[in-house]
């Protein structure tokens, strides 16, 4: 486990699922167009989970996730999901 930063943000340290993660999450993003519909792919494409939801507010969008996450994969998402230009990640919580 060494030390990995992701668009500015130190992870810390990571096992190898959490880095195989982080790798599936930037090969996503940099493919994605910022829609909810990528949201949702992105979720289940690096966290390998369908059931998730979105809660859409002006500028905000919130992230209801089908299983509980690690406070890893939860860096991962804020710094890697792939959101329009003009919109926030707000809250990452549990289905």
């Amino acid at each position: 486990g060494r030390f990995v930063g992701v668009d500015g943000l130190l992870i810390g340290r990571m096992y190898d699922p959490d880095y195989r993660s982080l790798i599936k999450a930037r090969i996503f993003a940099n493919r994605a167009r910022g829609t909810i519909g990528d949201i949702l792919l992105f979720l289940e494409f690096v966290l390998g989970v369908s059931n998730s939801t979105v809660d859409v507010a002006l500028g905000v969008v919130d992230v209801h996730v089908g299983r509980a996450i690690s406070s890893v994969e939860e860096d991962i998402m804020r710094a890697l999901m792939p959101v329009a230009a003009g919109v926030a990640i707000g809250d990452i919580d549990e289905l």
